[in-house]
């Protein structure tokens, strides 16, 4: 049976070539990603991101877009700062390499923009929490349980979560009081690359009260 190591040989090699590549500290591919385009299908002129971008008219696109091309989740706002200090509209794609126009009461209006979940490994199991409804105001994005919510405890109003894990919130610190279990329920897939995200926008989305999340376990413990 040579041929039954060979498989795992080439995994040993991988991992190692993986760890050399952090060790030496080499920047990590974006897989979260965007191309704003200032017309309709993809045509004129286009930015590509891979990070928030809190004013887009520090790259002179403020009022531009009109269409995109999406990998991961997305989330553009009329005003800038993510909707922070003034109300506005929110408009969302997520996808793999996937391509639309905006509607057109959305074309020429986002202000800023940003994306859920994690930058660099599409499909890791994350949570990302805001003090706005549809995503707005602030954020706080976590991979692991957290027994508290610090600044962002009693402050939830809007949840996405991604990957193929459950994830169990709750009123309480410590993972006590009542709960709910929220499971990443659109599926994307495209060649080798998948994409599981759940999309709650609105605490009645979550079946919690507004501003009343403390705590957050991977898997479903909700009862």
């Amino acid at each position: 049976g040579g041929s039954k190591m060979t498989p795992q040989v080439l995994l040993l090699l991988f991992l190692s070539l993986t760890a050399t590549a952090h060790a030496r500290r080499e920047p990590r591919a974006w897989e979260a990603q965007v191309r704003c385009f200032s017309s309709k299908a993809q045509n004129g002129e286009w930015y590509d991101f891979n990070e928030p971008v809190p004013d887009l008219a520090s790259y002179s696109f403020d009022n531009t877009i009109e269409s995109a091309t999406v990998t991961g989740m997305w989330i553009f706002y009329e005003e800038t700062d993510y909707n922070a200090f003034n109300a506005g509209f929110v408009y969302w794609i997520h996808g793999i390499d996937f391509s639309t126009d905006f509607d057109s009461q959305y074309s020429n209006t986002a202000s800023s923009l940003r994306y859920a979940g994690s930058a660099f490994d599409l499909n890791e199991d994350s949570w990302t929490v805001y003090t706005g409804q549809g995503f707005t105001e602030g954020a706080l994005f976590g991979n692991t349980d957290a027994s508290t919510l610090g600044r962002f405890s009693g402050e939830v109003s809007s949840i996405i979560v991604t990957g193929t894990s459950d994830w169990t919130f709750y009123q309480g610190e410590g993972f006590t009081g009542s709960s709910v279990c929220l499971t990443p329920d659109i599926h994307h897939t495209s060649d080798v690359r998948r994409f599981d995200v759940g999309i709650f926008p609105t605490p009645s989305d979550f079946d919690l009260t507004d501003n009343s999340i403390r705590s957050v376990r991977k898997g479903c413990h909700s009862q």
